[in-house]
């Protein structure tokens, strides 16, 4: 039976507390933060990242979605 959205969030919150707790995580997890070349890399101002909520989730869900494809992880 496929995991609900909460099971798989939780799974996910696991790994990334034994990571930090220095434990032996079952995957390691990856946590993107592109600062500003997510900006950059999307076409938008500095200021738009870091004031409009939308704009900056849309510029992070770019190089997310194109370096993934890129490199054939996603």
């Amino acid at each position: 039976m496929p995991q609900t959205p909460r099971e798989l969030f939780g799974e996910r919150e696991q790994r990334v507390l034994e990571a930090i707790k220095l434990n032996k995580p079952d995957r390691v997890p990856v946590i993107p933060l592109f600062g500003a070349f997510a900006s950059a890399y999307a076409g938008i101002s500095r200021r738009d990242e870091l004031y409009d909520l939308e704009k900056s989730y849309d510029a992070n869900l770019k190089v997310t979605l194109d370096f993934t494809r890129e490199y054939g992880v996603y």
